[in-house]
């Protein structure tokens, strides 16, 4: 799977999330989760575009802690999406056990983000 994530392809994006969540009505995610999420990342990171380049990351809107007397593995919606030079776009949405909370975004940075970010923080 490979969406463009826009407010173009909403509809893409809407069956892309039906087909995984199904009949689940717990720690599930809507489109615009998603939309929402590329701008929290980009704002959060705030260095050029033209580094995010090759970002990939990996979403649990959901992850909570629960305590040791839950006897079940909640599963939440997780997604993953990588940035192009066109924009964000969506490469695959899964039911996976729900992370510890704190997780809600695992980057994996390419050098040149990184030394955007050494850079940013560096010189101010």
């Amino acid at each position: 799977m490979r969406v463009k994530i826009c407010k173009e392809n909403r509809d893409k994006l809407q069956a892309a999330l039906n087909e995984v969540q199904g009949k689940s009505r717990e720690r599930t995610i809507t489109v615009d989760d998603i939309i929402c999420s590329t701008r929290d990342i980009e704002e959060e990171l705030k260095i050029p575009k033209k580094y995010m380049v090759g970002i990939k990351v990996v979403s649990d809107q959901c992850c909570q802690n629960f305590p040791n007397a839950y006897k079940h593995t909640p599963y939440s919606t997780q997604y993953g999406m990588e940035r192009t030079a066109s924009g964000w776009f969506l490469t695959w949405v899964e039911r996976r056990p729900t992370k510890r909370a704190g997780n809600q975004y695992n980057l994996e940075l390419t050098e040149a983000a990184k030394m955007a970010l050494v850079d940013r923080f560096t010189k101010f």
